[in-house]
C-alpha cells in the first residue's frame, strides 16, 4: 500500500438509497501507507453520521495525510496519531485515550487537551 495516495467514496456503502461510510465499524487503523494524502468523501456524507460505531482510531506513518474531520466522530474514544498525521481533537469529549508520537510538527501540546474531560491516558513522544 506504499504507493496509495488517495481513498475514494469507493468505499461507501448503500444503506436505502444513502450513502454511509462503515455504519457498523468500531476499530479502524490506516497505517504503513507513507504517501497517502488524502481519504475523499462525498459532501452529503460529511453532514449524516458516518462512522457512527466509530470507537477506536490509529493513524501511523501515513506523515502526508491531513485526517478529514468524518474521520473524527464525536463519540470517538481512542485516538492514537504517529508520522505527521494532520488532525484536530476539537469537540471530542467522548476521548479518552490520546498518544501522539513521532509527529515533528507538533511543538506544544494544543490547549484545545484541557477541552477534553473524558481523557484518561495522554501519551507524547517521539
Amino acid at each position: 500500500m506504499a504507493s496509495l495516495k488517495c481513498i475514494g467514496v469507493e468505499f461507501c456503502g448503500e444503506i436505502g438509497g444513502h450513502l454511509k461510510v462503515f455504519p457498523s465499524l468500531e476499530d479502524l487503523k490506516l497505517e504503513w501507507m507513507p504517501n497517502l494524502e488524502k481519504w475523499e468523501f462525498p459532501s452529503s456524507l460529511l453532514k449524516d453520521a458516518s462512522f457512527p460505531c466509530l470507537r477506536t482510531l490509529s493513524l501511523k506513518g501515513c506523515p502526508k495525510l491531513e485526517a478529514p474531520s468524518i474521520l473524527m466522530p464525536k463519540n470517538l474514544n481512542s485516538l492514537a496519531i504517529s508520522g505527521g498525521v494532520s488532525f484536530s481533537t476539537h469537540n471530542h469529549t467522548a476521548l479518552k485515550s490520546l498518544e501522539i508520537v513521532f509527529c515533528d510538527e507538533l511543538k506544544s501540546i494544543p490547549d484545545e487537551i484541557g477541552n477534553l474531560k473524558a481523557l484518561k491516558s495522554l501519551v507524547v513522544g517521539n
